[in-house]
């Protein structure tokens, strides 16, 4: 939701924050944005990966994907400037979450779960269909995203990748 919202409505959301340079900030920010799903899977493993005591290779991916942001940095941020740091932290983050992953599966033996993963991609595909729709409309941007982001939420419970009854009982209990 976070990613689509931001993909389509970059340009009203600077201009909520700027009142100079927003087309360009949009585009930026249009490509940063994107960078949330790398990043949240980039907590997500590597906080099992150091729990599980993989330093050594979770620092070889870092230092990889460190080396290889200064280098696109060097070459894009010269002839893009601000689009090519956002190109750059963008293909990073996701080569880095992609490694962290891939060093996840191979220690601890996932299997992929087709179902699930069914689930999550249709979410993402109505997510970026819903969102487009609403910029369809005449209305307030915060209107029509609104309607996108609550569209998403009834997807993501009709999808059950939200359990309503689930994170009442963790809020409520714990993990008892």
């Amino acid at each position: 939701m976070v990613m689509t919202c931001g993909v389509y409505y970059s340009e009203e959301l600077m201009g909520l924050l700027y009142s100079a340079h927003v087309k360009e900030s949009a585009h930026v920010f249009m490509l940063i944005i994107n960078c949330f799903l790398a990043i949240s899977s980039v907590y997500i493993f590597g906080t099992l990966l150091t729990a599980n005591g993989n330093l050594k290779q979770l620092n070889m991916v870092a230092l990889g994907g460190m080396l290889m942001n200064i280098i696109m940095n060097l070459i894009l941020i010269p002839k893009y400037q601000a689009t090519g740091a956002a190109i750059a932290s963008l293909v990073t983050q996701f080569i880095t979450a992609g490694a962290q992953i891939l060093l996840a599966h191979h220690i601890f033996k996932f299997r992929l779960r087709w179902m699930l993963a069914i689930r999550y991609l249709t979410f993402i595909l109505l997510a970026f269909s819903l969102f487009w729709f609403s910029t369809q409309f005449s209305t307030y941007f915060i209107w029509r995203a609104g309607f996108g982001i609550a569209s998403c939420f009834l997807i993501a419970l009709l999808l059950k990748l939200i359990r309503p009854l689930e994170l009442f009982r963790l809020i409520k209990y714990g993990d008892n």
